[in-house]
């Protein structure tokens, strides 16, 4: 196990992360006022905010109301959590892999937004998160010695440590962390907690993780890719801050993505490379693909035309996804789409995108803007499922989704051995995989 500190590339990828998540980076100088619709609103802070940083007019509006609307909707008796809310439950409540899951993916989009140094209200709500986050390595439910089976803890250890390894990155200064330094503390000990635990719970011999494991933790089973792919992705970020994460489970994570994917691109629901994967299956597969893709290119995996190829089909297909978009039931033929992959697959597609070359991006950005607004709810939010709760879900995505242009890039990986090799090498990021400065330029 070691630390991605090593040499001038992680040097210059730590430089990058923190560089991404500055104030200044995302549109600090507009003040949060009270208020409520007027001008002088913090909405309208917020839309002035993501006007500042290069957003068009209508999308800017969609931010600067998606962040107040999930504001308002934080909840416990801390006002600390955004559980994300399905038709699972353990003794008929929420577990608690979901309610640190959907804390911790609401509180990224919202470190992301614009606006964050003078955003009180927001830097406050981001802090409660990450109390709750932080605390929830001492809830039994979250220990990873457990007995397998289906399970959603693991959700929760990969947005909590993608949450946490962000706001860890802030300058001490300036960041929310200068308005709680105590929490600071707390924050690099559950950092270390929630990479211990994928660490963990990884499946044996086959590597990537599953939510659904077929018996006890120490038995090999299929990998779930669409699981798989934002565990390695939150690794990643937490090496190249450099923390300690095992250079071998990220190894066997990533073959087995490309275990899970078939020779067109098309990746199988779950996989050990024992099955065959059905070409026939793409239409429901395009939220795994691009989340898988993006993944494999920053490992040097895949090309970038394979991951625009795959964001062809998340385009062409889109509405064979649409059609689970906030219905009853989980996995219904003829794709076993469950409602949740709607929004989940908006997100990974955004983050996709930024993978690409930059003459790429452009349209694909205004694409999936386009598919946003035909799926935004009257009251500005956005939401997949049955549940009015979840729509917290569903908004922060729509968030990560239209908030990925000026996110922190996937690090690139190298094992530790072509590292060392290549600590003198250039950079060989994926192409264009670099935060701009705007999210919106003219088209080549």
């Amino acid at each position: 196990m070691t630390p991605w500190s090593r040499g001038t590339r992680s040097g210059r990828a730590a430089a990058a992360l923190t560089a991404a998540l500055a104030p200044a980076a995302l549109g600090q100088g507009v003040e949060s006022t009270t208020g409520d619709a007027s001008a002088s609103s913090p909405t309208a802070a917020r839309i002035a905010a993501a006007t500042a940083a290069g957003y068009p007019d209508a999308a800017a509006s969609w931010i600067g109301e998606a962040v107040t609307r999930l504001l308002a909707m934080q909840e416990g008796e801390a006002n600390d959590q955004w559980p994300y809310e399905g038709v699972y439950r353990v003794r008929g409540r929420i577990p608690v892999g979901y309610r640190v899951g959907g804390t911790s993916i609401a509180a990224i989009s919202l470190l992301q937004a614009p606006g964050l140094a003078e955003d009180s209200e927001r830097r406050a709500a981001i802090l409660r998160a990450a109390r709750f986050v932080a605390g929830a390595i001492q809830d039994p439910a979250m220990n990873p010695d457990y007995r397998g089976g289906y399970d959603v803890r693991g959700w929760g250890y990969a947005y909590a440590l993608r949450f946490l390894v962000r706001l860890e990155a802030f300058p001490k200064a300036t960041g929310p962390l200068a308005d709680d330094p105590e929490l600071a503390t707390e924050v690099s000990k559950a950092i270390g907690f929630y990479i211990g635990g994928l660490e963990a719970i990884e499946i044996p011999r086959v590597g990537g993780w599953n939510y659904a494991r077929r018996g006890p933790l120490d038995r090999p089973g299929p990998a779930a890719p669409f699981m798989t792919a934002p565990c390695v992705r939150s690794l990643l970020e937490a090496g190249q801050a450099g923390h300690v994460v095992d250079d071998g489970v990220v190894e066997r994570a990533l073959a087995s993505l490309e275990t899970c994917r078939g020779e067109d691109g098309t990746y199988a629901y779950a996989g050990d490379g024992r099955g065959v994967i059905d070409p026939a299956s793409r239409p429901g597969a395009i939220g795994r693909m691009v989340a898988g893709d993006a993944v494999l290119l920053a490992a040097g995996r895949l090309e970038p035309e394979d991951l625009r190829r795959s964001l062809e089909s998340f385009f062409a297909y889109w509405e064979e996804l649409e059609i689970r978009r906030a219905r009853s039931g989980t996995h219904v033929a003829p794709y076993g789409v469950a409602p949740y992959y709607f929004m989940y697959a908006h997100g990974a597609a955004g983050e996709a995108i930024e993978c690409l070359p930059a003459p790429w991006r452009m349209a694909f950005r205004r694409a999936l803007r386009a598919r946003l607004e035909q799926v935004r709810d009257d009251d500005g939010t956005w939401n997949d499922r049955i549940f009015p709760r979840s729509a917290n879900y569903g908004t922060a995505l729509a968030l990560e989704a239209m908030l990925a242009p000026i996110a922190p890039p996937i690090p690139e990986w190298r094992a530790a051995a072509e590292e060392s090799e290549a600590v003198d090498a250039p950079n060989r990021s994926a192409p264009g995989n670099a935060p701009e400065t705007t999210p919106e330029t003219t088209d080549p």
